[in-house]
């Protein structure tokens, strides 16, 4: 990866935040940018874990589209009674 770093500050108002900007090039000369508080992180490591995020993002965007995960998913609640028995198979 093609990485560069530049220190800034985003201002707003009266209060300033010091961040880190890292940018990738692509081999088309398209240009990503991630912006991050974690001053003290190096460069390949913030962008490593941004692009590992966007891999996830993306395995999560194809689970929905092509087997409804959210589909598995039930929210709501059951009560359970105070005292359950639970009875422990023997394993062999």
């Amino acid at each position: 990866m093609k990485l560069a770093m530049q220190q800034k500050t985003i201002a707003s108002g009266d209060a300033c935040m010091p961040v880190t900007e890292v940018r990738r090039l692509t081999k088309t000369g398209h240009q990503t940018a991630v912006i991050s508080t974690a001053r003290i992180l190096d460069t390949p490591v913030i962008a490593g874990r941004m692009f590992s995020r966007w891999c996830q993002e993306n395995f999560f965007v194809y689970m929905m589209q092509y087997y409804d995960i959210d589909g598995l998913i039930q929210y709501g609640t059951d009560t359970v009674p105070g005292t359950l028995l639970v009875i422990q198979s023997a394993m062999a």
